[in-house]
């Protein structure tokens, strides 16, 4: 998967915080610990990523990396939309010790349901 593709989930997730952060690209850039010339880069699709550059960012928007690979509900239609805004804000502000465990009680839970992918 093309991650620096224009029109991409990252690339739009990229434009829609960036926007709702009311920073500056320099502002903004540092903030998620890049360079202003790589968010623009990557806004615009036209720069790959590496792995350790998507968890740097995630981390500088305290994220969890797939968060920003997905196609994130514009409208709460939904009750999916609402249950993943519910999940992101849950998570987001949570230490990163908090964040294991509640990763590790989601996993428990899909376990006991039995909704692991075969």
């Amino acid at each position: 998967m093309k991650l620096y593709m224009p029109g991409s989930a990252l690339c739009q997730n990229m434009i829609l915080l960036h926007r709702r952060s009311r920073l500056s690209y320099e502002n903004f850039a540092e903030k998620i610990g890049i360079s202003k010339s790589s968010l623009q880069r990557i806004e615009a699709g036209l720069d790959n990523i590496n792995l350790k550059t998507l968890s740097t960012i995630a981390e500088g928007l305290h994220l969890h990396p797939a968060l920003l690979l997905t196609d994130l509900p514009q409208r709460m239609e939904e009750p999916v939309h609402q249950a993943i805004v519910g999940l992101y804000l849950l998570y987001s502000p949570l230490p990163l010790e908090e964040k294991k465990e509640f990763w590790g009680i989601l996993h428990s839970l899909e376990a006991a349901d039995g909704c692991r992918p075969e």
